[in-house]
């Protein structure tokens, strides 16, 4: 088998990581799998672990970038005598219509990462390619609900962590550290202003507090100049290790994969993001999970809900560690990598071969 996962960009980001942690995965089950995007620092890390990478024009809204896009997808796939061409962005996937008609005849499928909106033109053009994947039940309903996807055409994966490399340190963090970690974009850092908010209140309850609000992005001047003079809080920008950065806190706040990855490396996680508050990540409350830990749908966070919530596991060192290993083993059972691989894979297999229609 012969599988080309495509989309937009290959920065860092949620649906990235999720790309190269399949790739690789594919690759160490005798799957011979590529890339193709527009490039960027993962891509960049896949091609030097020997996985091939191809770029693409980004595809942009208008027709003929669209085209352009598609125009280049064709001819990798035609050069490549892929099987199957799977895309894991909208626009990207768009490309992929009327594949079965070209030569080799690939099948297409398509993963749906996040919620988006769209346009009623733009909605009964999107293309799900002949199996749907979505990361989460929400996102399943959302797919089948407004966009008519037949229900027995999508099937829920969710993201796998690589729990071996997120993995627990071998001592114990600070007590009273606590990160928050997501792109810091207005539309997405709202946890990370709250806790610039309550930080001089925690600093005078926790003298050794460590807040770290970590990643980059269109928010992080004005969270640091709010933060000015706080000597507790630290804005690393982008990082790029983060299973270490992890290691180093007892306590994550935020959501979806930074989450699952954060619950791998052994710390309590408070799941806090624009979409919604959760509270305490724990197998006993589930309901977090049909949304991708995103809390889509849930009450919107509130200073008072997160203050509370963080205190208590700062003054209940057992209570933080108790949080922190059911979570870790939730994720090793149900979030791990190999599982995402080896059901995206048995997904594969039930297309029609490549040539057949």
């Amino acid at each position: 088998m012969k599988v080309l996962l495509l989309t937009d960009r290959m920065q860092r980001g949620g649906a990235e990581t999720h790309i190269a942690a399949l790739a690789r995965g594919l690759r160490a089950r005798g799957v011979a799998v590529e890339v193709a995007s527009g490039g960027g620092e993962v891509a960049d890390a896949l091609a030097r672990e020997g996985i091939p990478q191809h770029n693409l024009p980004g595809p942009g809204r208008a027709p003929w970038r669209l085209a352009a896009c598609q125009r280049a997808v064709r001819r990798i796939a035609a050069d490549g005598g892929f099987d199957i061409l799977h895309a894991h962005a909208r626009l990207t996937a768009l490309t992929l219509r009327g594949c079965r008609r070209w030569p080799g005849a690939p099948a297409a499928v398509v993963t749906v990462h996040a919620a988006f909106r769209s346009l009623p033109a733009l909605a009964r053009i999107c293309h799900w390619g002949e199996r749907t994947i979505a990361v989460s039940e929400d996102l399943r309903a959302d797919v089948c609900d407004r966009f008519g996807v037949p229900a027995e055409a999508v099937t829920v994966i969710p993201n796998g962590i690589d729990c071996a490399r997120f993995a627990p340190p071998q001592a114990p963090a600070p007590p009273h550290s606590v990160l928050f970690a997501s792109r810091l974009d207005e539309d997405c850092a709202s946890g990370a202003g709250l806790l610039l908010d309550m930080a001089p209140r925690l600093a005078a309850r926790f003298p050794d507090l460590r807040l770290t609000l970590a990643g980059g992005g269109n928010a992080l001047g004005r969270l640091r100049a709010l933060s000015a003079g706080l000597d507790c809080v630290h804005l690393p920008g982008h990082v790029s290790d983060m299973p270490e950065l992890l290691r180093q806190h007892r306590i994550f706040v935020g959501v979806s994969r930074a989450a699952m990855e954060a619950a791998a490396c052994g710390c309590a996680v408070l799941l806090c993001g624009n979409e919604g508050y959760g509270g305490l990540l724990t197998p006993d409350n589930p309901l977090p999970a049909l949304s991708n830990f995103t809390c889509r749908g849930l009450p919107l966070p509130s200073a008072a809900a997160l203050e509370t919530d963080l205190c208590r596991l700062l003054e209940d060192a057992a209570l933080c560690a108790r949080a922190a290993a059911a979570a870790r083993c939730w994720i090793l059972r149900d979030y791990d990598v190999a599982r995402m691989t080896d059901r995206t894979l048995a997904l594969y297999h039930l297309l029609p071969p490549a040539g057949r229609r």
